[in-house]
């Protein structure tokens, strides 16, 4: 497994994505993450809820999006146009 891990820190400071890709994927997918800063407090429940996704779900993100190839190229081009407008 090859992973590749970017990341990306929001403009205002408080927040970051994660972009991984694995070159070794067959599937070409592009995994993004959503993370704030600072370890807040949590309760016990919303632990457990967390350890339960990872049980689950093999990953510690709740708010993972995954894309192929074609929603990434879309997701690219909507950024491009976007940032063409400015």
């Amino acid at each position: 497994m090859n992973i590749r891990k970017d990341f990306i820190e929001c403009s205002c400071g408080g927040h970051f994505v994660v972009m991984c890709t694995d070159n070794d994927d067959k599937y070409d997918y592009i995994y993004l993450s959503f993370f704030q800063y600072g370890n807040g407090e949590k309760s016990f429940l919303l632990q457990l809820q967390h350890i339960w996704h990872i049980i689950r779900y093999g990953t510690p993100f709740l708010d993972m999006v995954c894309l192929d190839k074609k929603e990434a190229i879309k997701l690219k081009d909507k950024l491009n146009l976007y940032i063409k407008n400015k």
